[in-house]
C-alpha cells in the first residue's frame, strides 16, 4: 500500500484523507500531479518573467525526480528566495 501526500516541512500532511493505492506507478502519477498543480498555481501568480524562471527552476528538478524516487521517499521543492521564512514543500510517497 502506498500513500501520497504533500506538506510544509515541520507540519503534518495537509490532506486528512490522502490518496492511497496498491500500485506504485499510480502513486508516482499522483505525486507528479500534486507537484504540477502547485507549480501551475505559483506560475499563475507570478508577476514577472524572472519570477516564472525561478518557479520553473525550483519545480523542474522535483518533477523529474518522481520517476527515479526510491519508494518510500520524498521530493522537496524549495521556497522562493524572496520568502524570508519560506519552508518549501515536501511531496511524499509512503509505503506500508
Amino acid at each position: 500500500m502506498f500513500t501520497v501526500y504533500a506538506n510544509t516541512p515541520g507540519y503534518l500532511p495537509e490532506d486528512d484523507d490522502p490518496f492511497t493505492t496498491e500500485d506504485e506507478t499510480e502513486a508516482r502519477t499522483i505525486l507528479a500531479d500534486m507537484i504540477e498543480r502547485d507549480w501551475d498555481s505559483e506560475y499563475e501568480s507570478a508577476e514577472s518573467e524572472s519570477e516564472r524562471e525561478d518557479i520553473d527552476a525550483r519545480y523542474i528538478e522535483a518533477h523529474a525526480a518522481v520517476n527515479t524516487l526510491k519508494v518510500p521517499g520524498a521530493v522537496y521543492v524549495s521556497a522562493p528566495e524572496w520568502q524570508t521564512h519560506g519552508l518549501g514543500r515536501v511531496y511524499t510517497i509512503a509505503a506500508e
